[in-house]
């Protein structure tokens, strides 16, 4: 208790602690926890150490743009809280460091994105390679707040959230006009739960057309047989030539993985689950479109259309047919990694990159590779494409060897296009691949 005295000053030093512990509170995100106490003396099944669970976590305390600045938000072992914070801007993002996970752990993420605030969330491991994002909670329904729903897979040192604003722009969009506010995030960790063993999977290459053919929730469209011709006349009488360079290029590139191509045109189709690539018609949009970004390949039974007869379009390039092949190719080997659970990345040289040029296309050999998350997915972060394919399918039991045969008859070096000509930009051409994804099949 202050006494007043003759002058103020004996009030004024505890008075201005206090008001400058109540500019500090201003702002701050507070870190909201059911039934705290219990969660963090819950017994660790794991018998792992976690730190303390933080109380406050407060946004303007430090700078946490970046993964080794992200604020501590330890999850309880068992349990959930809540996170409130404050998005500033488009460029503004909110990371959060969760602590240790095992294999077998469960991460719920749950945002709320307030008066409109449109976001996208993201989760991490320990070394910045994402795990899962998610920007629309229903693409087609026109839900905007993200949700996550995983069970780890690998132990982490580390598991991070982050928060950004959505830079979306399909249909039920708000990007750029709800760029700014609150939002709040529930976090569960439920422990124990089974872990899903990578996976064989199989895939139908379709270059004979099909009736009806619909991609996630896309318009149905009857699919014609694949032709080189349709591309350029210059390709009179190549098409079969053409259909075995795509064919060996994809061996090539998914030689490493337990992935089995399955070529229409001269092996049978196979039983059960297996996923479909057709090859043929035109888009004036989309290079190809996937049923979605199916993280951790959950689903063995999805489909993808590589617009072929859209390369007549580069007709002004005067690639030759191995050039083309190889464009082709590179477009499939992408949409088949959505299917196979990867997203969009920056590196030319990662067959997930989002193609700027025509050039990329067709004189890159890409493969499937560690990269920066291309940026509509989310500003920061990265994706080990490599490990995530082996994380998800496993490593091909019969050695690259025995998949690579048809690689002999490649050509050792794709001719550059000229100059002048090769630098056409295309961004757009990767059609709703440039899109978010949400957990009911976007198209890609």
């Amino acid at each position: 208790m202050c006494t007043r005295r003759n002058s103020g000053a004996a009030c004024w030093l505890p008075l201005f602690c206090c008001a400058w512990y109540l500019i500090l509170l201003i702002g701050c995100d507070t870190l909201s926890l059911t039934s705290l106490d219990q969660a963090a003396r819950r017994p660790d099944p794991s018998s792992r150490d976690l730190p303390p669970v933080q109380i406050l976590v407060r946004e303007e305390a430090w700078y946490n743009d970046a993964f080794e600045d992200a604020q501590p938000a330890t999850l309880p072992v068992d349990g959930s809280f809540e996170i409130s914070g404050a998005i500033d801007g488009p460029g503004d993002v909110d990371i959060y460091a969760l602590g240790p996970a095992i294999a077998g752990d469960q991460i719920l993420i749950d945002v709320i994105g307030h008066n409109g605030l449109n976001t996208v969330a993201g989760l991490f491991d320990a070394a910045a390679d994402i795990i899962d994002a998610n920007n629309d909670r229903s693409y087609y329904a026109g839900n905007l707040n993200p949700y996550i729903s995983q069970v780890i897979r690998r132990d982490t040192d580390n598991l991070f959230v982050a928060i950004a604003v959505s830079s979306a722009t399909h249909f039920a969009s708000s990007a750029g006009t709800y760029d700014s506010g609150t939002y709040t995030i529930k976090l569960t960790r439920r422990p124990g739960m089974p872990v899903r063993a990578a996976t064989r999977q199989l895939v139908y290459l379709n270059f004979a057309g099909g009736d009806r053919v619909q991609i996630a929730l896309e318009p149905f469209e009857d699919m014609r047989p694949f032709s080189a011709e349709a591309i350029s006349s210059r390709f009179a009488g190549q098409t079969s030539a053409m259909a075995d360079q795509i064919v060996a290029r994809l061996r090539h590139d998914l030689a490493p993985f337990n992935v089995v191509l399955i070529d229409g045109r001269n092996e049978a189709r196979p039983f059960g689950s297996y996923s479909k690539l057709y090859f043929g018609n035109y888009n004036p949009a989309f290079l190809g479109l996937a049923d979605s970004v199916d993280t951790g390949n959950q689903f063995p039974d999805q489909e993808a259309i590589i617009y072929t007869e859209d390369f007549r379009m580069f007709e002004s390039l005067q690639a030759g047919p191995d050039a083309t092949a190889l464009a082709i190719a590179n477009v499939a080997a992408h949409e088949l990694g959505h299917l196979l659970g990867l997203e969009h990345s920056r590196d030319p040289l990662d067959v997930m990159a989002t193609a700027a040029t025509a050039r990329q296309l067709y004189e890159i050999d890409a493969d499937y590779r560690r990269s920066q998350l291309e940026r509509t997915i989310f500003p920061v972060g990265w994706q080990a494409g490599y490990a995530l394919l082996m994380l998800n399918v496993g490593p091909n039991p019969a050695g690259a060897a025995s998949r690579t045969r048809i690689e002999d008859t490649l050509p050792a070096v794709i001719a550059p296009i000229d100059p002048a000509l090769g630098d056409i930009d295309i961004a757009s051409m990767c059609g709703r691949c440039a899109q978010d994804h949400g957990h009911d099949g976007d198209a890609q």
